[in-house]
Order: structure tokens, then C-alpha cells, then sequence
């Protein structure tokens, strides 16, 4: 596939998962965005459509990494996110509902992957060397980070969530838009 469509699928996949995730919230008025993660939206009475959300996500993450596996990064830096898409697809499948434990597992790998994915690009493709592009990715990386360690602790769950959803829906944007340069 072309550098030109793949970006598409990546901004599509981020569109994708942003009008669901932001519709489900208009949808359910009792849902409470700063307490409960994104996932707890599944649990609503639209609650089936959070799949999409996560085919979009799945579906943007997979094709970064097609993009960056036509520019010539390594087998790690594209092996990273299509493993992380595949989590993020099992996430989808399996909701709270069926397996809260699976489908935090799933979660938590997806966001693990893409954070060692944003770790090593910098340093393994010339496109991403420049010191912009390094400080960009791996501030998505320490954005993921810092929040993964204050946990509940400081930032009310769902906040915590959308702030590490946010930073890798700006790596993915990043990325896609530089590797259409």
C-alpha cells in the first residue's frame, strides 16, 4: 500500500476511535468520563459499538505499522505495534463484561508495546532522528509513563486513561504525518 493511503488509514483509525468513544459519551449521560475508564462504556446500552472504537485504534496502530515497514525500519519497530493492535483487537472482543482481567491485560500490553515502539524509533530510523522528532516521541513515552505511575494515586482513573489515550494518539499522528513528509 502507498505512504499516501497508509497515512489515511491511520488518521481514519484515529477519527474512528475518537467519534465512538465521544458519541458513547453523549449516548450515556450516567457515565462519568473523570471515574470510569473508556472501556466501562462497553457497559452501557450502546455499549457494542466500543468495538469500533477499537477496530479504528487497531486498524491505525497496524497501519503505522505498515507505514513505517515501507520506510525501512526494523522488524522490531514494526513487529511492536502489530502486536500492540492485536491487543488492542482482543480488547475489543473481550470486554469488562466477559473478562475484566483479560481485557486489562490486554490494555496494558497494547499501551507497553507502543511505548517501547515510541522508545526505539528515534533511534532506529534516520526520519526520526532529528532532535524534534526524538523529544516528541519519547515525550509521548514519558506522558504514558508518568501517568502509569501516579495511577490512582493523583489522577482521578479516567482522566489518567484519556491523558495516555491522547499521548498515543498523538505519537500515531506524529509518525503518520512524518513518515508522509
Amino acid at each position: 500500500m502507498r505512504p499516501e493511503r497508509l497515512f489515511t488509514a491511520t488518521a481514519a483509525g484515529i477519527a474512528l476511535f475518537l467519534a465512538v468513544v465521544v458519541a458513547l459519551h453523549l449516548a450515556q449521560p450516567d457515565y462519568d468520563p473523570s471515574a470510569q475508564l473508556m472501556s466501562e462504556l462497553a457497559l452501557g446500552p450502546f455499549g457494542a459499538f466500543l468495538l469500533l472504537a477499537f477496530l479504528g485504534l487497531a486498524g491505525a496502530i497496524a497501519a503505522t505499522a505498515a507505514n513505517l515497514r515501507h520506510h525501512g525500519a526494523p522488524n522490531v519497530v514494526t513487529l511492536l505495534p502489530c502486536l500492540a493492535a492485536t491487543a488492542f483487537l482482543g480488547a475489543g472482543l473481550v470486554t469488562l463484561d466477559i473478562s475484566a482481567p483479560v481485557h486489562t491485560m490486554f490494555i496494558a500490553a497494547a499501551f507497553v508495546l507502543c511505548g517501547l515502539g515510541m522508545y526505539l524509533l528515534p533511534a532506529t530510523m534516520a526520519a526520526f532522528a532529528a532532535p524534534r522528532y526524538r523529544f516528541a516521541s519519547w515525550a509521548c513515552l514519558a506522558t504514558m509513563a508518568l501517568i502509569a505511575a501516579l495511577g490512582d494515586n493523583a489522577i482521578a482513573p479516567g482522566i489518567a486513561q484519556r491523558l495516555a489515550a491522547s499521548a498515543l494518539l498523538s505519537w500515531l499522528a506524529l509518525v503518520a504525518w512524518r513518515l508522509s513528509r
